[in-house]
């Protein structure tokens, strides 16, 4: 019978003996190494982070909020902001288009201990007074022109909340309700979104943030008639137009007998196509011809007999409009011609498109078909122009000496552009023209009389005529907007000739 076998040796039979080290017993040193340990921890949490990234925490706030916040040079955000700013001074900038910049040296403190849990906070609040020389009028103006180029707008792709930003910005600034509701009236003709028209309602008070309007047309229509100085058939109309597109087609599927009416209201304000007196005599100015344009009474926008709802923009709703006797250039700039504007004033010429960039009168393409500084062909219409630039032409040549007395240049607004186009027998083009007045997309259905009064702070300008289509006609109440800075193909501009006021 063999013996049993030895059990192995159970944890409790090993032992550690720690020998003293240096002469010291180890229940001494272990409570150093122990201590050493805590003491590195308590360092790397408790004062390292204020080492290795010093710095100290900013909250800032601004009235009006949404102002930019630029610190040593670099961009930190919007107000209201919190940002850990490194350790250091340098110049700190809040700033917002149409108030006042507020500039200061700031520095950033560090705190030595417990920085990663208690940072050094400070805070800094500043009150923005408003710029007179970027009023905030012309601010919201240039903002809504520029995005309404851009709608229609969907989830993916939304409107910014501009008008209701300038409410904000405008009681930062001390302005009453009625001057604001005044300027937000005055940009009716650019809504022509339902995002746009959703912010545009909240700005001026008819709903509340993050609310939505009465789901009825006559409901809100009701609502816009105290605000909104125009017949109530038109604001109907405006705002049929501003619904989204789900419940603008269910509406026009099968019209009410209430919308029916608006229809038929806008009729009756139509008038008759008059003449006044004869055409003037034409002119000759710098070897082009002016042929004399009769004062006209007509229908602006539309030729058509029959109206139809506004489903589209521009939306092309006829306007009752009237015009003076005139002279209208018989053809577009030429090229040789802008190139006798540009030798006498060297501002303009295609070796300064640099500058008129910076300066924000031209974009990249401005004269792009010139070499050398010269056209490509003296008698084809002068294109890649901006603005800008064909209204620095027309004042060039009022001060010239070249006009006739009592007349002076300029561009046509664009009833003078349609009455010149419906006095011809022939408004077959090439190009689009520049006109003076602003864009105005829902002009068909925010107006009741043409012509606009000019706008000098608009961003974008009506341009008129449209490239000859297939049949070498174009539409003659083509009408499109473009920005007043940019320069393109197939756009450029033509001169009519007015008695002096």
């Amino acid at each position: 019978m063999s013996s049993p076998s030895p059990l192995p040796p159970s944890s409790d039979d090993f032992q550690v003996h720690l020998r003293p080290l240096f002469g010291i017993h180890p229940k001494y040193y272990l409570a150093g190494i122990y201590g050493i340990i805590c003491v590195a921890v308590l360092f790397v949490i408790f004062v390292l982070p204020g080492l290795t990234n010093p710095g100290s925490r900013v909250s800032i706030t601004s009235t009006p909020p949404g102002a930019a916040v630029v610190w040593h040079g670099k961009d930190w955000g919007v107000t209201p902001l919190t940002a850990y700013l490194p350790q250091g001074t340098g110049k700190l900038v809040i700033q917002r288009p149409g108030f006042s910049s507020y500039e200061s040296d700031y520095t950033s403190q560090s705190s030595l201990f417990f920085s990663l849990f208690f940072p050094r906070t400070d805070r800094i609040k500043v009150s923005l007074k408003t710029d007179p020389s970027d009023d905030l009028e012309k601010q919201v103006r240039r903002e809504a022109g520029r995005w309404q180029l851009a709608a229609p707008f969907t989830d993916n792709y939304q409107f910014p909340l501009i008008f209701t930003q300038f409410h904000s910005d405008a009681d930062a600034a001390g302005w009453d309700q009625s001057r604001q509701t005044q300027v937000l009236v005055s940009l009716q003709s650019l809504v022509v979104d339902h995002q746009m028209y959703l912010d545009y309602g909240r700005a001026l008070g008819l709903w509340a943030l993050g609310a939505t309007p009465p789901p009825d047309l006559k409901s809100q229509t009701e609502l816009w008639k105290p605000i909104l100085h125009l017949s109530p058939s038109r604001i109907a109309l405006w705002v049929l137009a501003n619904q989204s597109r789900t419940d603008r087609d269910r509406e026009l599927t099968e019209p009410s007998d209430w919308l029916r009416s608006q229809l038929e209201a806008v009729r009756s304000t139509l008038v008759q196509t008059s003449s006044t007196g004869a055409s003037p005599r034409s002119v000759t100015v710098l070897g082009t011809a002016y042929r004399g344009v009769a004062g006209r009474t007509w229908n602006w926008g539309s030729d058509k007999t029959s109206l139809s709802f506004p489903n589209e923009a521009p939306y092309s709703l006829p306007v009752a409009a009237q015009t003076l006797p005139f002279y209208m250039a018989e053809h577009d700039v030429t090229q040789g011609e802008f190139y006798h504007f540009v030798q006498t004033t060297p501002s303009w010429a295609p070796a300064a498109r640099d500058q008129l960039i910076s300066s924000g009168l031209a974009s990249q393409d401005y004269l792009s078909d010139w070499k050398d500084g010269r056209p490509a062909s003296l008698q084809s219409a002068v294109v890649d122009v901006s603005w800008y630039a064909a209204q620095a032409y027309v004042d060039w040549l009022n001060t010239s000496g070249h006009l006739p007395h009592g007349l002076k240049a300029a561009l046509p607004n664009e009833a003078q552009w349609e009455a010149a186009a419906l006095s011809s027998k022939n408004s077959t083009q090439e190009n689009w023209d520049w006109t003076s007045s602003a864009w105005d997309p829902s002009g068909g259905l925010t107006e009741d009389h043409r012509p606009l009064p000019f706008a000098a702070d608009s961003y974008a300008r009506a341009i008129r005529g449209g490239v000859a289509g297939l049949q070498g006609d174009s539409e003659l109440h083509n009408r499109a907007g473009w920005p007043a800075a940019s320069s393109t193909p197939k756009l450029g501009f033509r001169v009519i000739l007015t008695s002096q006021p």
